[in-house]
Protein backbone atom coordinates (compact mmCIF):
# COMPACT_ATOMS: atom_id res chain seq x y z
CA UNK A 1 0.00 0.00 0.00
CA UNK A 2 1.51 3.41 -0.93
CA UNK A 3 2.69 5.57 1.95
CA UNK A 4 -0.04 8.20 2.52
CA UNK A 5 2.37 10.99 3.44
CA UNK A 6 4.47 10.37 0.33
CA UNK A 7 1.38 10.45 -1.85
CA UNK A 8 0.14 13.67 -0.26
CA UNK A 9 3.53 15.33 -0.70
CA UNK A 10 3.27 14.73 -4.45
CA UNK A 11 0.08 16.81 -4.62
CA UNK A 12 0.77 20.32 -5.91
CA UNK A 13 -1.03 22.84 -3.74
CA UNK A 14 -2.48 25.67 -5.92
CA UNK A 15 -0.35 28.82 -5.86
CA UNK A 16 1.87 27.38 -3.10
CA UNK A 17 4.98 29.25 -4.20
CA UNK A 18 3.17 32.59 -4.37
CA UNK A 19 1.60 31.96 -0.97
CA UNK A 20 4.99 31.18 0.50
CA UNK A 21 6.46 34.37 -1.04
CA UNK A 22 3.69 36.53 0.40
CA UNK A 23 4.00 34.86 3.80
CA UNK A 24 7.73 35.51 3.91
CA UNK A 25 7.16 39.18 3.08
CA UNK A 26 4.57 39.46 5.83
CA UNK A 27 6.81 37.81 8.41
CA UNK A 28 9.79 39.95 7.43
CA UNK A 29 7.73 43.11 7.79
CA UNK A 30 6.34 42.04 11.15
CA UNK A 31 9.75 40.96 12.38
CA UNK A 32 11.30 44.28 11.36
CA UNK A 33 8.52 46.10 13.18
CA UNK A 34 9.07 43.96 16.27
CA UNK A 35 12.83 44.58 16.22
CA UNK A 36 12.34 48.34 15.91
CA UNK A 37 10.19 48.73 19.02
CA UNK A 38 10.12 47.17 22.45
CA UNK A 39 6.35 47.19 22.96
CA UNK A 40 4.45 43.91 23.06
CA UNK A 41 7.52 41.97 21.89
CA UNK A 42 6.58 38.71 23.55
CA UNK A 43 3.09 38.48 22.05
CA UNK A 44 3.85 39.34 18.43
CA UNK A 45 5.34 36.01 17.31
CA UNK A 46 2.01 34.30 17.83
CA UNK A 47 0.25 36.88 15.64
CA UNK A 48 2.92 36.51 12.95
CA UNK A 49 2.50 32.75 12.79
CA UNK A 50 -1.28 33.06 12.79
CA UNK A 51 -1.15 35.48 9.87
CA UNK A 52 1.16 33.20 8.02
CA UNK A 53 -1.10 30.20 8.49
CA UNK A 54 -4.03 32.18 7.16
CA UNK A 55 -2.06 33.11 4.03
CA UNK A 56 -0.53 29.74 3.24
CA UNK A 57 -2.99 27.29 4.64
CA UNK A 58 -2.27 24.28 6.80
CA UNK A 59 -1.89 21.97 3.80
CA UNK A 60 1.10 23.92 2.45
CA UNK A 61 2.79 24.06 5.84
CA UNK A 62 2.26 20.40 6.56
CA UNK A 63 2.84 18.69 3.23
CA UNK A 64 4.96 20.52 0.70
CA UNK A 65 8.75 20.81 0.57
CA UNK A 66 8.28 24.59 0.51
CA UNK A 67 6.18 24.21 3.64
CA UNK A 68 9.01 22.36 5.36
CA UNK A 69 11.31 25.29 4.62
CA UNK A 70 8.71 27.72 5.95
CA UNK A 71 8.38 25.74 9.19
CA UNK A 72 12.14 25.95 9.71
CA UNK A 73 12.12 29.66 8.79
CA UNK A 74 9.39 30.42 11.34
CA UNK A 75 11.36 28.70 14.08
CA UNK A 76 14.48 30.63 13.07
CA UNK A 77 12.80 34.04 12.90
CA UNK A 78 10.46 34.60 15.83
CA UNK A 79 13.18 35.07 18.47
CA UNK A 80 14.04 38.38 20.09
CA UNK A 81 17.49 39.91 19.66
CA UNK A 82 19.19 39.96 23.04
CA UNK A 83 18.40 38.18 26.27
CA UNK A 84 16.09 40.24 28.51
CA UNK A 85 17.37 41.39 31.89
CA UNK A 86 21.01 41.17 30.82
CA UNK A 87 23.41 42.56 33.41
CA UNK A 88 24.97 45.87 32.32
CA UNK A 89 28.51 44.74 33.25
CA UNK A 90 30.46 41.58 33.97
CA UNK A 91 30.89 41.48 37.75
CA UNK A 92 31.52 37.75 38.21
CA UNK A 93 31.74 34.47 36.31
CA UNK A 94 28.87 32.05 36.99
CA UNK A 95 31.31 29.12 37.11
CA UNK A 96 34.84 28.81 38.53
CA UNK A 97 37.90 29.84 36.52
CA UNK A 98 39.24 32.74 34.48
CA UNK A 99 38.71 33.85 30.88
CA UNK A 100 41.23 34.68 28.17
CA UNK A 101 39.72 37.15 25.72
CA UNK A 102 40.70 38.56 22.32
CA UNK A 103 39.29 42.04 21.74
CA UNK A 104 40.40 43.74 18.54
CA UNK A 105 44.14 43.02 18.61
CA UNK A 106 44.23 43.24 22.39
CA UNK A 107 44.26 40.29 24.80
CA UNK A 108 42.67 40.36 28.23
CA UNK A 109 42.30 38.10 31.23
CA UNK A 110 39.08 38.13 33.26
CA UNK A 111 39.10 36.78 36.82
CA UNK A 112 36.26 34.91 38.48
CA UNK A 113 35.25 38.15 40.15
CA UNK A 114 35.00 39.97 36.82
CA UNK A 115 38.23 42.00 37.06
CA UNK A 116 39.78 42.63 33.63
CA UNK A 117 43.52 42.97 32.94
CA UNK A 118 44.93 43.83 29.51
CA UNK A 119 47.93 41.69 28.54
CA UNK A 120 48.91 43.61 25.41
CA UNK A 121 48.47 43.60 21.64
CA UNK A 122 48.59 40.13 20.06
CA UNK A 123 47.24 38.26 17.05
CA UNK A 124 46.40 35.04 18.92
CA UNK A 125 46.54 33.71 22.50
CA UNK A 126 46.11 30.48 24.47
CA UNK A 127 46.08 29.49 28.17
CA UNK A 128 48.58 27.17 29.85
CA UNK A 129 46.86 24.28 31.67
CA UNK A 130 46.56 25.97 35.09
CA UNK A 131 46.40 29.59 33.94
CA UNK A 132 49.92 30.47 35.08
CA UNK A 133 51.01 31.47 31.57
CA UNK A 134 49.60 32.62 28.26
CA UNK A 135 51.03 31.66 24.86
CA UNK A 136 50.93 34.76 22.66
CA UNK A 137 51.40 35.09 18.90
CA UNK A 138 52.28 38.36 17.24
CA UNK A 139 53.50 38.32 13.64
CA UNK A 140 56.26 35.67 13.47
CA UNK A 141 56.85 35.69 17.25
CA UNK A 142 55.62 33.11 19.75
CA UNK A 143 56.10 33.91 23.43
CA UNK A 144 55.09 32.73 26.88
CA UNK A 145 53.95 35.35 29.35
CA UNK A 146 52.65 35.31 32.87
CA UNK A 147 49.02 36.19 33.45
CA UNK A 148 50.33 39.60 34.52
CA UNK A 149 52.00 40.09 31.12
CA UNK A 150 55.68 39.41 32.00
CA UNK A 151 57.57 37.70 29.15
CA UNK A 152 59.23 34.38 30.10
CA UNK A 153 60.52 33.31 26.67
CA UNK A 154 60.12 34.20 23.01
CA UNK A 155 61.03 32.52 19.71
CA UNK A 156 60.92 33.66 16.10
CA UNK A 157 59.29 31.52 13.40
CA UNK A 158 59.74 31.58 9.62
CA UNK A 159 56.12 32.64 8.98
CA UNK A 160 53.16 34.17 10.82
CA UNK A 161 52.29 32.30 14.01
CA UNK A 162 48.68 31.23 14.67
CA UNK A 163 46.72 28.83 16.88
CA UNK A 164 49.08 28.44 19.86
CA UNK A 165 47.74 25.53 21.93
CA UNK A 166 49.35 24.58 25.23
CA UNK A 167 49.37 20.90 26.16
CA UNK A 168 47.08 20.05 29.09
CA UNK A 169 49.76 17.63 30.35
CA UNK A 170 51.40 20.00 32.84
CA UNK A 171 52.24 22.42 30.02
CA UNK A 172 55.31 20.58 28.76
CA UNK A 173 54.59 21.34 25.09
CA UNK A 174 53.10 24.15 22.99
CA UNK A 175 51.80 23.44 19.48
CA UNK A 176 51.39 26.23 16.94
CA UNK A 177 51.13 26.84 13.22
CA UNK A 178 53.81 28.82 11.40
CA UNK A 179 52.24 29.58 8.05
CA UNK A 180 51.08 26.18 6.77
CA UNK A 181 53.43 24.18 9.01
CA UNK A 182 52.55 22.67 12.39
CA UNK A 183 55.33 22.94 14.99
CA UNK A 184 55.83 22.03 18.64
CA UNK A 185 58.11 23.71 21.18
CA UNK A 186 58.77 22.66 24.76
CA UNK A 187 57.10 24.64 27.53
CA UNK A 188 60.36 26.40 28.39
CA UNK A 189 60.87 27.65 24.83
CA UNK A 190 63.48 25.09 23.66
CA UNK A 191 63.51 22.15 21.23
CA UNK A 192 61.29 23.77 18.60
CA UNK A 193 60.59 21.23 15.83
CA UNK A 194 58.35 20.74 12.80
CA UNK A 195 55.54 18.16 12.85
CA UNK A 196 54.17 18.49 9.30
CA UNK A 197 51.99 20.51 6.96
CA UNK A 198 48.63 21.47 8.45
CA UNK A 199 45.43 23.22 7.43
CA UNK A 200 43.97 26.22 9.26
CA UNK A 201 42.34 24.56 12.26
CA UNK A 202 43.79 24.52 15.78
CA UNK A 203 45.47 21.20 16.68
CA UNK A 204 44.19 19.25 19.70
CA UNK A 205 46.36 17.76 22.44
CA UNK A 206 45.24 14.43 23.82
CA UNK A 207 45.00 14.48 27.63
CA UNK A 208 47.85 12.44 29.12
CA UNK A 209 47.52 8.68 28.85
CA UNK A 210 50.96 7.25 29.61
CA UNK A 211 54.15 9.17 28.85
CA UNK A 212 53.47 10.23 25.26
CA UNK A 213 52.62 13.77 24.16
CA UNK A 214 49.95 13.04 21.54
CA UNK A 215 48.61 15.62 19.11
CA UNK A 216 45.78 15.51 16.54
CA UNK A 217 45.77 17.80 13.52
CA UNK A 218 44.42 18.02 9.97
CA UNK A 219 46.84 17.89 7.06
CA UNK A 220 46.41 19.22 3.48
CA UNK A 221 45.99 15.71 2.02
CA UNK A 222 42.56 15.35 3.62
CA UNK A 223 43.55 13.32 6.69
CA UNK A 224 43.24 13.83 10.42
CA UNK A 225 46.54 12.60 11.86
CA UNK A 226 47.27 11.52 15.44
CA UNK A 227 50.99 11.66 16.20
CA UNK A 228 53.54 11.41 19.00
CA UNK A 229 54.73 15.03 19.04
CA UNK A 230 58.19 14.08 20.37
CA UNK A 231 59.09 11.22 18.04
CA UNK A 232 56.88 12.04 15.05
CA UNK A 233 55.44 8.51 15.14
CA UNK A 234 52.05 8.23 13.43
CA UNK A 235 49.63 6.64 15.90
CA UNK A 236 46.46 6.89 13.81
CA UNK A 237 44.90 8.59 10.82
CA UNK A 238 41.46 9.01 9.29
CA UNK A 239 40.39 10.27 5.91
CA UNK A 240 38.43 13.53 6.14
CA UNK A 241 36.22 14.65 3.22
CA UNK A 242 36.87 18.31 4.07
CA UNK A 243 38.93 20.47 6.40
CA UNK A 244 37.56 20.20 9.97
CA UNK A 245 35.97 23.14 11.73
CA UNK A 246 37.13 21.92 15.16
CA UNK A 247 39.09 19.10 16.79
CA UNK A 248 38.59 18.18 20.45
CA UNK A 249 39.35 15.25 22.77
CA UNK A 250 37.25 13.95 25.64
CA UNK A 251 38.80 14.57 29.06
CA UNK A 252 39.93 10.92 29.30
CA UNK A 253 41.43 10.93 25.80
CA UNK A 254 39.25 8.05 24.59
CA UNK A 255 37.42 9.97 21.82
CA UNK A 256 38.37 12.61 19.29
CA UNK A 257 35.73 14.94 17.83
CA UNK A 258 36.27 15.80 14.17
CA UNK A 259 33.68 18.45 13.41
CA UNK A 260 32.99 19.21 9.75
CA UNK A 261 30.67 21.85 8.31
CA UNK A 262 28.02 19.25 7.51
CA UNK A 263 28.70 16.35 9.85
CA UNK A 264 30.12 15.02 13.11
CA UNK A 265 32.72 12.27 13.28
CA UNK A 266 34.05 10.70 16.47
CA UNK A 267 37.32 8.74 16.32
CA UNK A 268 39.18 6.55 18.78
CA UNK A 269 42.87 7.19 19.61
CA UNK A 270 43.95 5.00 16.67
CA UNK A 271 41.90 7.04 14.20
CA UNK A 272 39.13 4.47 13.74
CA UNK A 273 35.63 5.89 13.46
CA UNK A 274 33.37 5.23 16.43
CA UNK A 275 30.29 7.06 15.12
CA UNK A 276 29.18 9.75 12.72
CA UNK A 277 26.10 11.89 12.07
CA UNK A 278 25.03 14.22 9.28
CA UNK A 279 23.78 17.67 10.16
CA UNK A 280 20.67 19.32 8.75
CA UNK A 281 21.16 20.62 5.22
CA UNK A 282 19.85 24.01 6.33
CA UNK A 283 22.59 24.48 8.95
CA UNK A 284 26.35 24.26 9.10
CA UNK A 285 28.66 23.79 12.05
CA UNK A 286 30.89 26.71 13.04
CA UNK A 287 32.24 25.38 16.35
CA UNK A 288 32.04 22.49 18.76
CA UNK A 289 33.58 20.74 21.77
CA UNK A 290 33.06 17.90 24.22
CA UNK A 291 31.64 18.82 27.61
CA UNK A 292 34.16 17.94 30.34
CA UNK A 293 33.73 14.50 31.85
CA UNK A 294 31.10 13.41 29.32
CA UNK A 295 30.78 12.33 25.71
CA UNK A 296 28.16 15.04 25.16
CA UNK A 297 29.09 17.41 22.33
CA UNK A 298 28.02 21.04 22.21
CA UNK A 299 27.78 22.62 18.76
CA UNK A 300 27.23 26.03 17.23
CA UNK A 301 25.08 25.50 14.13
CA UNK A 302 24.40 28.40 11.78
CA UNK A 303 21.74 28.96 9.14
CA UNK A 304 22.30 31.73 6.59
CA UNK A 305 18.84 31.39 5.05
CA UNK A 306 16.73 34.55 5.35
CA UNK A 307 19.38 36.14 7.59
CA UNK A 308 21.92 34.43 9.80
CA UNK A 309 20.72 32.49 12.84
CA UNK A 310 22.88 30.43 15.18
CA UNK A 311 21.81 27.64 17.50
CA UNK A 312 23.52 26.03 20.47
CA UNK A 313 22.86 22.30 20.20
CA UNK A 314 23.69 19.34 22.45
CA UNK A 315 24.51 16.04 20.79
CA UNK A 316 24.34 12.90 22.93
CA UNK A 317 25.18 9.28 22.23
CA UNK A 318 22.09 7.14 22.78
CA UNK A 319 22.73 3.49 21.93
CA UNK A 320 24.10 3.48 18.39
CA UNK A 321 22.52 6.82 17.52
CA UNK A 322 23.33 10.48 18.13
CA UNK A 323 20.43 12.56 19.43
CA UNK A 324 20.34 16.36 19.07
CA UNK A 325 18.69 18.89 21.39
CA UNK A 326 18.59 22.63 20.68
CA UNK A 327 19.38 24.70 23.77
CA UNK A 328 19.29 28.23 22.36
CA UNK A 329 18.79 30.03 19.05
CA UNK A 330 19.72 33.66 18.44
CA UNK A 331 19.51 36.10 15.55
CA UNK A 332 22.84 36.74 13.86
CA UNK A 333 26.12 34.96 14.47
CA UNK A 334 27.04 33.53 17.85
CA UNK A 335 30.81 33.32 18.31
CA UNK A 336 33.59 32.11 20.57
CA UNK A 337 32.24 28.94 22.20
CA UNK A 338 34.02 28.23 25.52
CA UNK A 339 33.13 25.63 28.16
CA UNK A 340 33.68 26.12 31.89
CA UNK A 341 36.26 23.77 33.44
CA UNK A 342 33.55 22.13 35.56
CA UNK A 343 31.31 21.67 32.51
CA UNK A 344 28.33 23.45 34.05
CA UNK A 345 28.26 26.51 31.79
CA UNK A 346 29.10 27.43 28.20
CA UNK A 347 29.91 30.94 27.07
CA UNK A 348 29.11 32.30 23.61
CA UNK A 349 29.26 35.82 22.25
CA UNK A 350 26.19 37.41 20.64
CA UNK A 351 27.57 40.36 18.64
CA UNK A 352 24.22 41.54 17.33
CA UNK A 353 22.95 41.94 20.89
CA UNK A 354 26.35 43.06 22.29
CA UNK A 355 26.03 40.32 24.90
CA UNK A 356 27.83 37.33 26.32
CA UNK A 357 25.59 34.39 27.16
CA UNK A 358 26.48 31.97 29.95
CA UNK A 359 24.33 29.00 28.99
CA UNK A 360 23.78 26.19 31.53
CA UNK A 361 24.39 22.57 30.62
CA UNK A 362 21.55 21.47 32.91
CA UNK A 363 17.89 22.24 32.24
CA UNK A 364 17.30 23.35 35.82
CA UNK A 365 19.48 26.47 35.50
CA UNK A 366 18.80 29.62 33.51
CA UNK A 367 20.85 31.58 31.00
CA UNK A 368 22.82 34.45 32.47
CA UNK A 369 23.48 37.32 30.04
CA UNK A 370 25.88 40.25 30.26
CA UNK A 371 25.53 43.30 27.99
CA UNK A 372 27.75 46.18 26.85
CA UNK A 373 30.59 43.78 26.03
CA UNK A 374 32.19 45.99 23.36
CA UNK A 375 32.43 48.96 25.72
CA UNK A 376 33.92 46.85 28.52
CA UNK A 377 36.78 45.72 26.27
CA UNK A 378 37.17 48.96 24.34
CA UNK A 379 36.23 47.64 20.88
CA UNK A 380 34.38 49.65 18.26
CA UNK A 381 31.59 48.58 15.93
CA UNK A 382 34.06 47.97 13.08
CA UNK A 383 36.33 45.74 15.16
CA UNK A 384 35.82 42.02 15.83
CA UNK A 385 33.50 41.30 18.72
CA UNK A 386 35.37 40.31 21.94
CA UNK A 387 35.93 36.57 21.74
CA UNK A 388 36.68 34.15 24.57
CA UNK A 389 39.77 32.09 23.65
CA UNK A 390 39.73 29.90 26.72
CA UNK A 391 38.09 29.30 30.09
CA UNK A 392 40.76 28.21 32.51
CA UNK A 393 41.56 26.06 34.34
CA UNK A 394 41.34 22.31 34.05
CA UNK A 395 40.31 20.43 37.13
CA UNK A 396 43.33 18.81 38.76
Amino acid sequence: MPDLRSELERIRVPEAEESERQARLLIEAAFDERSAGAGDRRRRPGRIVAAMLSLIGASVIALTPAGAEVREWIKDTVTDVGEPNAKPALTRLPAPGSLLVSAGRGAWTVSGGGARDRLGTFDDVGWSPHGLYVATAEGRSLSARTAAGETRWEIEADAAVTDPVWSPNEGYRVAYRSGDELRVVWGDGVNDRAIGAAVAVAPAWKPRAGKRNVLAYADPTGHVRIVDADTGELLGAARSPAAPVDLDWTRDGSQLLVLLRDSIRVLDPEGDEIRRAKLSRSREAVGGAFLPGRDTIVLLLRSERSGARTSVVFVNHVGDELSKRTIFTGSGRLTGLAVAPNGRRMLVGWPRADQWLFIPTKRTNRIEAVGNIRRQFGTGENEPFPRVEGWCCQAR
